[in-house]
């Protein structure tokens, strides 16, 4: 049992070596995927909110495994973003131009977390980021849900 352990200790430290690399791989294909978006065309939003919701979910679950809360915190964000995309309340899915800003935000986070390599909580500045596009994003969530100025 104990060899199994440390044969996984050993794969988990060997995955978080290269996860920095495999992470910013994944952060261009989001950003590809969200350059598909616009306010206009809605035909192929359901695609593009579901990738962007599995690669937040997936960094939400894995950053902190490898060494970065601040990636785990920053795609918590994101899936509540991504949340608000796809709220029917709001006539299915839809893109504002505040919003692609916002998720474009979040991903340049996640690219400076990684190139900054900043592992652990962060101090005060990233805090204040963190809690910055936290706020922007409660605030975009909370309009997402409002429908002829009631709460749906």
């Amino acid at each position: 049992m104990e060899e199994m352990i440390n044969a996984s200790a050993k794969q988990l430290t060997a995955l978080s070596a290269t996860y920095p690399q495999h992470l910013l791989r994944d952060i261009e294909l989001a950003r590809n995927v969200l350059g598909g978006a616009s306010e206009k065309n809605s035909e192929g939003a359901p695609a593009i909110i579901d990738a962007l919701f599995t690669f937040a979910h997936d960094t939400k679950g894995q950053g902190a495994t490898h060494g970065f809360p601040l990636l785990s915190e920053l795609g918590s964000i994101m899936c509540g973003s991504i949340r608000a995309l796809s709220n029917p309340a709001v006539g299915g899915a839809a893109f504002s131009a505040e919003t692609l800003a916002m998720i474009h935000a979040q991903l340049d986070a996640m690219a400076l977390v990684v190139a900054r390599d900043l592992k652990g909580p962060g101090g005060l500045k990233e805090r204040a980021l963190i809690d910055e596009l936290r706020t922007f994003s409660d605030q975009l969530r909370s309009r997402s849900l409002r429908k002829n100025d009631k709460i749906v």
